[in-house]
């Protein structure tokens, strides 16, 4: 009978065992997850999304002037934020050194779009995501 019970004692402590690597190798991939995708929650990300809607829209997409009103003054919010941002994780820059990182950063994203609608027209599926990010922008509130 004695040895029944150390069966079940070492058994249960293997199937803790297994549980505890589960739960760690679970929070491992979650927090994989989170450092892969953080850069997402960023000003300056989220202002290259808005300069690369902004600039699709204008070159394909249909004038609504109280939408892009709103967009454009949700854009400005955003690229004081982004310039926030980047004066903390580089507080030894100058204002304008921020500033051209942040046009330099539009810019690109520009030419990204302006890449995709030359190669593949208006009617392209990444230019429909843009688009489709526009619209949902301007309906944000940020102020």
């Amino acid at each position: 009978m004695q040895g029944s019970e150390d069966n079940t004692a070492g058994s249960i402590n293997g199937g803790m065992i297994l549980a505890v690597i589960a739960v760690v190798g679970y929070l491992g991939f979650e927090l994989y997850a989170v450092h892969k995708v953080g850069y997402r929650m960023e000003a300056p990300y989220i202002y290259q999304q808005y300069i690369a809607a902004n600039h699709a829209f204008e070159l394909c997409g249909e004038i609504k002037p109280q939408a892009h009103s709103r967009f454009l003054k949700n854009l400005n919010i955003v690229q004081q934020r982004a310039q926030r941002e980047l004066k903390e994780l580089n507080p030894d820059e100058a204002i304008f050194a921020i500033d051209q990182m942040i046009t330099e950063s539009g810019d690109v994203q520009i030419q990204l779009v302006d890449s995709i609608i030359n190669e593949k027209g208006c009617q392209d599926k990444e230019v429909w995501k843009y688009l489709r990010r526009f619209e949902i922008y301007s309906k944000l509130n940020l102020s």
